[in-house]
Protein backbone atom coordinates (compact mmCIF):
# COMPACT_ATOMS: atom_id res chain seq x y z
CA UNK A 1 0.00 0.00 0.00
CA UNK A 2 1.25 3.37 -0.74
CA UNK A 3 2.31 6.31 1.42
CA UNK A 4 -1.02 8.41 0.02
CA UNK A 5 -3.20 5.45 0.00
CA UNK A 6 -2.06 4.53 3.30
CA UNK A 7 -3.14 8.14 4.81
CA UNK A 8 -6.32 8.02 3.34
CA UNK A 9 -7.27 5.10 4.43
CA UNK A 10 -5.72 6.17 8.17
CA UNK A 11 -8.24 9.53 7.81
CA UNK A 12 -11.51 7.21 6.64
CA UNK A 13 -10.89 5.18 9.28
CA UNK A 14 -10.90 8.17 11.81
CA UNK A 15 -13.27 9.77 11.00
CA UNK A 16 -15.58 6.41 10.89
CA UNK A 17 -14.52 6.03 14.60
CA UNK A 18 -14.96 9.40 15.41
CA UNK A 19 -18.40 9.32 14.72
CA UNK A 20 -19.16 5.96 16.05
CA UNK A 21 -17.82 7.60 19.03
CA UNK A 22 -19.44 10.86 19.40
CA UNK A 23 -21.10 9.81 22.70
CA UNK A 24 -17.88 9.60 24.68
CA UNK A 25 -18.59 12.57 27.67
CA UNK A 26 -16.45 15.84 26.99
CA UNK A 27 -14.01 15.33 30.00
CA UNK A 28 -13.02 12.21 28.54
CA UNK A 29 -12.94 13.54 24.46
CA UNK A 30 -8.72 14.60 24.51
CA UNK A 31 -7.71 10.69 25.62
CA UNK A 32 -10.22 9.01 23.29
CA UNK A 33 -9.00 11.19 20.45
CA UNK A 34 -5.86 9.79 21.24
CA UNK A 35 -6.99 6.41 21.28
CA UNK A 36 -8.47 6.92 17.78
CA UNK A 37 -5.85 8.17 16.13
CA UNK A 38 -3.95 5.02 17.32
CA UNK A 39 -6.88 2.94 16.14
CA UNK A 40 -7.06 4.06 13.10
CA UNK A 41 -3.63 3.77 12.26
CA UNK A 42 -3.83 0.25 13.64
CA UNK A 43 -6.65 -0.81 11.31
CA UNK A 44 -4.47 0.44 8.55
CA UNK A 45 -1.51 -1.43 9.17
CA UNK A 46 -3.62 -4.35 9.18
CA UNK A 47 -5.04 -3.91 6.06
CA UNK A 48 -1.03 -3.04 4.63
CA UNK A 49 0.14 -6.17 6.49
CA UNK A 50 -2.74 -8.61 4.91
CA UNK A 51 -1.85 -7.62 1.35
CA UNK A 52 2.05 -7.93 2.29
CA UNK A 53 1.26 -12.04 3.81
CA UNK A 54 -1.29 -12.40 0.54
CA UNK A 55 1.60 -10.91 -1.94
CA UNK A 56 4.55 -12.64 -0.26
CA UNK A 57 2.72 -15.98 1.89
CA UNK A 58 2.92 -16.40 5.39
CA UNK A 59 6.66 -18.58 4.68
CA UNK A 60 9.38 -16.31 3.64
CA UNK A 61 12.63 -17.52 2.53
CA UNK A 62 15.95 -16.10 4.11
CA UNK A 63 19.62 -16.03 3.62
CA UNK A 64 22.21 -15.33 5.72
CA UNK A 65 25.62 -15.52 4.12
CA UNK A 66 26.92 -17.41 1.55
CA UNK A 67 26.06 -20.99 2.85
CA UNK A 68 23.14 -20.57 5.23
CA UNK A 69 19.22 -19.84 3.95
CA UNK A 70 16.16 -21.76 4.60
CA UNK A 71 12.38 -20.46 5.08
CA UNK A 72 10.93 -19.15 8.51
CA UNK A 73 7.45 -17.70 9.10
CA UNK A 74 6.72 -13.94 7.62
CA UNK A 75 7.31 -11.59 10.17
CA UNK A 76 4.36 -9.87 8.64
CA UNK A 77 1.75 -12.76 9.92
CA UNK A 78 3.00 -11.97 13.61
CA UNK A 79 2.93 -8.02 13.39
CA UNK A 80 -0.57 -8.21 11.79
CA UNK A 81 -1.49 -10.27 14.71
CA UNK A 82 -0.18 -7.96 17.33
CA UNK A 83 -1.58 -4.99 15.26
CA UNK A 84 -4.95 -6.78 15.95
CA UNK A 85 -5.08 -7.46 19.55
CA UNK A 86 -3.67 -3.34 20.30
CA UNK A 87 -6.77 -2.35 17.90
CA UNK A 88 -9.34 -4.26 19.64
CA UNK A 89 -7.84 -3.52 23.31
CA UNK A 90 -8.27 0.23 21.78
CA UNK A 91 -11.51 -0.23 21.06
CA UNK A 92 -12.66 -1.98 24.56
CA UNK A 93 -10.99 0.75 25.63
CA UNK A 94 -13.27 3.72 23.39
CA UNK A 95 -16.19 1.54 24.32
CA UNK A 96 -15.98 2.17 27.74
CA UNK A 97 -15.87 5.42 27.61
CA UNK A 98 -18.15 5.98 26.01
CA UNK A 99 -20.77 6.00 28.52
CA UNK A 100 -22.69 3.57 28.14
CA UNK A 101 -23.47 4.51 24.50
CA UNK A 102 -24.87 1.69 22.07
CA UNK A 103 -22.05 1.59 19.53
CA UNK A 104 -21.90 -2.04 18.63
CA UNK A 105 -23.57 -1.44 15.45
CA UNK A 106 -21.70 1.05 14.01
CA UNK A 107 -18.20 -0.63 15.75
CA UNK A 108 -19.48 -4.04 13.75
CA UNK A 109 -19.64 -2.48 10.13
CA UNK A 110 -16.03 -0.75 11.20
CA UNK A 111 -14.93 -3.70 11.99
CA UNK A 112 -16.68 -5.47 9.25
CA UNK A 113 -14.48 -3.02 6.92
CA UNK A 114 -11.49 -3.55 8.26
CA UNK A 115 -11.51 -7.12 7.10
CA UNK A 116 -12.90 -6.57 3.69
CA UNK A 117 -9.60 -6.31 2.37
CA UNK A 118 -9.19 -7.46 -1.47
CA UNK A 119 -7.37 -10.43 -2.07
CA UNK A 120 -4.06 -9.83 -4.06
CA UNK A 121 -2.67 -12.58 -6.16
CA UNK A 122 0.38 -14.75 -3.72
CA UNK A 123 3.37 -14.67 -5.31
CA UNK A 124 4.77 -18.50 -5.93
CA UNK A 125 8.28 -18.30 -4.71
CA UNK A 126 10.70 -20.41 -6.53
CA UNK A 127 12.18 -23.49 -4.13
CA UNK A 128 15.92 -23.12 -3.90
CA UNK A 129 18.51 -26.38 -4.73
CA UNK A 130 21.30 -27.68 -2.83
CA UNK A 131 24.79 -26.39 -5.03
Amino acid sequence: MDIDKNEKKRRQNKAKLKKIYSGIPENKLKFAYQLIDIASFSAAAIEELQEIILATGYVVEYKNGENQFGTKDNPAVKMRVAEITNLLKIMEALTDMSAGESVSDELDKFLKTVREIKPVTPVKVAKRGKK
